[in-house]
């Protein structure tokens, strides 16, 4: 579905000069395939799911799915068993996993066949299916809750009080960690691991810095989420496995000796993919790719092979 119009128009009620105010989102949403979708609610059909009934390899046929437009408010469970083969293979079905079998030795036709409610179900070969094999399918009338996949924000940049702004894109990339950037002279040998847990579904930025805060047998070190301004822990003694600062975010040292004392390393979750300054500056993924009118980040190229930019 689209909706066109010649313009959209996003107005900020706030008044105010603070960096990062005014700020406005465009945010776009998706489903899983195994999270209840707006399709799947307004349906009512959820995922088809199937049962080997002997569970052996190779012998099942799993071409069965239940289809259609459910028609009440309940929210039963749909199931459909293999009850006979031969030319074809019948089936029965229930809604109470065969307590009450609501029919049964339904031919299978190799086309939509209603069941009850506007729910239908759909075989694609008529034989050939194990004997007591079955599928199922619970309806729903509510979606699972969608997750973000992209933002398009555009703030206030700076403190002045002036019109200059900020444009930013943010993609999700499902929590992970972005490769970390060291400050130091020793050894650089940090990495983070793992998978951001909290607001999964929101792609709210999160900094982690971990700086070496004692040199020993082994080194220890201290770590932040703003650069310092308060610190989460300190003398962290350092085990060369995968150490857990928070929610399922972990960093790692190659090495349990041998740093610098207050050598440092940053990574973040859901950082900004591509931001876009008033000055003319352009970020990607942290690196500065533009700035006063010049390619910093790329070799620009020519016919010729000879080099167009400065970088």
């Amino acid at each position: 579905m689209a909706i066109f119009k010649e313009n959209i128009d996003v107005v900020n009620p706030q008044g105010s000069d603070a960096d990062q105010s005014r700020r406005s989102d465009i945010t776009f949403y998706g489903f899983l395939s195994t999270d209840e979708s707006l399709n799947d609610a307004f349906t009512g059909i959820s995922d088809t799911n199937y049962t080997d009934a002997d569970n052996t390899p190779g012998t099942a046929l799993n071409d069965a799915v239940f289809g259609g437009q459910f028609t009440e408010a309940s929210t039963p469970t749909y199931t459909v068993e293999i009850d006979g083969q031969g030319t074809p293979d019948t089936f029965k079905w229930s809604k109470d996993s065969f307590t009450t079998t609501e029919a049964a030795t339904v031919a299978i036709t190799g086309s939509a066949q209603t069941l009850d409610n506007g729910v239908t179900i759909t075989f694609g070969a008529t034989t050939g299916h194990g004997l007591g094999d079955q599928w199922d399918m619970t309806i729903v009338n509510q979606t699972s809750q969608a997750h973000e996949m992209a933002q398009l924000s555009a703030f206030h940049s700076g403190t002045g009080n002036d019109h200059a702004s900020r444009f930013v894109i943010t993609l999700n990339n499902d929590g992970y960690p972005k490769t970390p950037i060291f400050t130091g002279t020793g050894l650089n040998d940090a990495t983070f691991g793992g998978q951001y847990t909290i607001n999964n579904k929101q792609m709210i930025q999160q900094n982690y810095y971990v700086k070496i805060d004692g040199t020993g047998t082994p080194d220890t070190f201290s770590w932040s989420k703003d650069n310092f301004v308060t610190t989460e822990a300190t003398g962290v003694s350092i085990t060369g496995s995968a150490q857990t600062l928070e929610n399922g975010i972990t960093v790692t040292f190659a090495a349990t000796t041998g740093h610098v004392l207050n050598d440092q390393w940053f990574s973040s979750v859901y950082e900004p993919t591509f931001v876009i300054f008033s000055n003319n500056l352009i970020k990607l993924s942290g690196e500065t790719i533009l700035t006063g009118g010049n390619l910093t980040a790329f070799k620009v190229y020519d016919a010729n092979g000879n080099i167009l930019n400065t970088a």
